[in-house]
């Protein structure tokens, strides 16, 4: 019954694992490590492998960049000399708004930062007991120069992000798939986001970065 319960109610993993715990049962979800995903890692590598040549990478449920194809890799390569970490790890939410990261090469800001903060508030949300979620959430929110308010959630068809690059302004939108089902907690909190030029023009341009990246 309580697993019942935690699946209608879609209770998060681990706080599944904690209900039947405070039930008196054993927990039923596993956690192995990202290391040991075995034919999931080769699956997940084989996506990021199929998106190419546009950017893909697997984060997990703090955001950080668990996999990353090569164009991935070569964009950030290419914008960012020293990439910030966030608690030791390459954290995709903190280094889109950290001045050293990749937040000085976003034109828009404005639009973005807001959507991005929108996109985490939902996470903090949907897993309240994550404390690591939430200090993430109040460490990307200081360092942003624009708040939720200050742009109203329907604003565009879809959320692009314009960045600055050698060779012209591109404007990328992505794309976010989880894996359901899983009865692991960290196959369960891996997200794929896959990227994809937002117009012609952008297409052009990433055509020669990717030409120019090799």
């Amino acid at each position: 019954m309580v697993t019942h319960l935690g699946r209608v109610l879609r209770v998060p993993l681990d706080a599944q694992n904690k209900m039947l715990v405070a039930a008196g049962f054993a927990p039923s979800y596993t956690e192995v490590p990202i290391e040991n995903l075995a034919e999931v890692g080769e699956a997940l590598h084989f996506m990021l492998q199929a998106h190419e040549p546009n950017m893909a990478v697997v984060i997990d449920r703090m955001w950080n960049v668990v996999f990353a194809n090569a164009p991935a890799l070569d964009f950030l390569g290419t914008l960012v000399t020293d990439p910030p970490l966030y608690q030791g790890q390459l954290n995709l939410m903190y280094g889109m708004f950290h001045p050293d990261g990749l937040g000085e090469n976003i034109l828009n800001r404005a639009e973005v930062e807001p959507m991005l903060l929108w996109r985490l508030a939902d996470d903090c949300e949907r897993f309240p007991d994550d404390t690591d979620l939430r200090s993430l959430f109040a460490d990307v929110r200081s360092l942003a120069a624009f708040s939720p308010a200050e742009v109203p959630a329907h604003a565009g068809l879809v959320g692009t992000v314009r960045f600055r690059m050698p060779q012209g302004d591109v404007s990328l939108f992505s794309c976010i798939a989880s894996i359901e089902g899983s009865a692991d907690l960290t196959v369960a909190g891996l997200r794929i986001e896959t990227f994809f030029p937002a117009n012609a023009e952008s297409v052009q341009i990433w055509s020669d970065f990717r030409e120019a990246a090799g």
